[in-house]
């Protein structure tokens, strides 16, 4: 995963070899070999922040990265590539700003002390020119990168007046000129100063003694030579792209119908299959619930066996009731039989006492409705004359509420 696009990186390369004593080959100078080893770049903060980071500004913490050398002495990253990608410090976007790396040597063979180092944004630090040099032994001559690039530009230059010098002979003091145009064309910046560098030249004009002089005037054209013979053929070149597809052409002739082929011989008959195994019988299903039925004096009901006050009707009393027959053949009235002798008249019996007069038992019938668990069902009801309660409630379908007058 990238880190946030606010962020910027230099790069740091270097190549690292050792000077040992000759081999068996054919001279008896000291030879080169490739060092072995490590260099180690440990960032001097913990962490940065990056408040302009998108989505959500971010905490990042540097990591101490550690590079192996190649075959070559190359210093190589953990990608396998030569040379190592490091976040830059001279950015605005993160806090803090301008920070080191510590840069750490493990190679044998090699003593060099820690140093700090600065990656800047966009820009290739090798280690070959920015590593501490010793501090007793010979001569130090300390450049920047800026006046390593201006001094090969002047050695460059100095070699093609050199080369000019040759096949012209030019006067000291045009040499001279040549060499100020130069440098303040190619100003030498760093630690080597401008004087430096133009006594340097100086010293190197006073025994050369001659440069070559500025350009002359281009002469006029000389006569056309005559024409060469020709050369060679060229090699054949790279076949160019397919041309686009051309229109269809028209459909060719239908050719003669051929021979019809013999009939080739019939097949062995297969054998007959084997039939497959029986399927092992399902397991019995739960057994199914008692009903009930019953006649409740306009339809016939059922329900499950369990299933409380919830009957279902199945069909009306009067839809089983069959048309009404003819009316039978009047029988034969028979002979009146004689009259009996008329019996004795009894004695009559003592009057009993009054009794007491019965309430009135008048009574009224109505329909009504009741909600049942399932759905509602038409229920009958009687309630005697003077009743002036609610509709009886929790009554069974069927059932008959009678009540005396005055109750």
């Amino acid at each position: 995963m990238a880190l946030p696009s606010a962020l910027t990186y230099g790069r740091v390369v270097g190549r690292f070899v050792l000077a040992v004593a000759d081999s068996a080959d054919l001279d008896s100078d000291p030879d080169s070999q490739s060092a072995t080893g490590s260099v180690k770049f440990i960032p001097a903060v913990t962490h940065v922040l990056v408040p302009g980071a998108i989505p959500d500004p971010v905490f990042v913490a540097p990591q101490a990265i550690e590079c192996t050398l190649d075959a070559a002495g190359y210093l190589l990253g953990p990608n396998g590539e030569r040379g190592i990608t490091l976040l830059a410090s001279n950015n605005n976007n993160i806090n803090p700003k301008d920070w080191t790396y510590s840069v750490q040597f493990n190679i044998p063979g090699v003593n060099v002390p820690t140093f700090s180092l600065k990656v800047e944004a966009g820009v290739t630090k090798n280690l070959a020119l920015v590593s501490p040099l010793p501090t007793s032994g010979g001569v130090t001559v300390v450049v920047s990168e800026e006046s390593r690039v201006a001094a090969a530009a002047s050695a460059a230059q100095a070699q093609a007046y050199y080369e000019a010098m040759v096949a012209e002979q030019v006067p000291t003091e045009i040499i001279q000129q040549a060499v100020i145009d130069y440098l303040a064309a190619h100003p030498v910046e760093g630690d080597v100063t401008t004087a430096e560098m133009n006594t340097a030249i100086a010293n190197a004009i006073a025994e050369i003694e001659l440069l070559p002089g500025p350009q002359g005037p281009t002469g006029p054209a000389g006569p056309v030579g005559p024409t060469g013979a020709d050369g060679p053929a060229g090699a054949t070149g790279a076949t160019g792209p397919a041309g686009a597809k051309g229109d269809k052409g028209d459909t060719g002739n239908t050719g003669p119908t051929g021979a019809t082929g013999a009939t080739g011989a019939t097949g062995p008959k297969g054998d007959p299959g084997t039939a497959g195994a029986t399927g092992a019988t399902g397991a019995t299903g739960p057994a199914g619930k008692a009903v009930n039925v019953r006649n409740n004096g306009t339809n016939i009901q059922w329900q499950y066996e369990g299933d409380g006050a919830i009957w279902t009707n199945l069909v009306l009393l009067a839809d089983l009731k069959g048309a009404k027959g003819d009316q039978g053949v009047q029988g034969v009235q028979g002979v009146p039989g004689e009259q009996g002798p008329a019996g004795a008249t009894g004695a009559t019996g003592a009057t009993g006492a009054a009794g007491a007069s019965a309430p009135q038992a008048i009574v009224v019938v109505a329909t009504g409705t009741e909600a049942r668990p399932s759905s509602p069902l038409p229920i009958l009801w009687i309630a005697g004359t003077g009743y002036t309660g609610d509709e009886p409630t929790n009554m069974a379908e069927g059932d008959v509420f009678l009540l005396n007058s005055g109750a």
